[in-house]
């Protein structure tokens, strides 16, 4: 991860992942150049790398919710919601935590014991004897 100054005397950050993928380069808001400025350089690479996270998983998240907004809206054939959330109706509110979960399920989350139990019902793995005597 490196930093830049632009023209305009702000900051700028990008991003290298490890497969060699350089994501463009991201401007740092006005109170994040400034705080970069006053850190002593030992500390600059950390504060880089926490408002890259927050970027990358705010970014991330921002896209799951149009994501899980346009799925809702296609499955129940309506192009707007309400712009309150008390004013959804019970068919959307079901569409919605139903997408939300299939987005949740796709991510490797770790999960109670007791449900991933559940979801094995019915399959045999080599470590069943295993567990079962680790939950006793």
């Amino acid at each position: 991860m490196t930093a830049t100054k632009q023209r305009d005397s702000s900051f700028a950050y990008r991003i290298t992942l490890t497969e060699g993928y350089t994501i463009p380069i991201i401007p740092m808001t006005a109170d994040e150049s400034d705080r970069y400025r006053r850190l002593a350089p030992d500390n600059q690479p950390d504060f880089m790398r926490n408002i890259a996270i927050h970027h990358l998983t705010n970014d991330t998240a921002q896209n799951l919710v149009k994501r899980i907004k346009a799925t809702t809206q296609s499955k129940l054939h309506n192009n707007t919601f309400p712009l309150r959330r008390q004013d959804y109706t019970p068919e959307i509110i079901t569409a919605i935590s139903s997408n939300l979960a299939l987005v949740i399920a796709r991510f490797n989350v770790n999960i109670a014991h007791g449900q991933n139990r559940e979801w094995e019902v019915g399959k045999q793995s080599r470590y069943d004897d295993l567990d079962t005597q680790q939950s006793g």
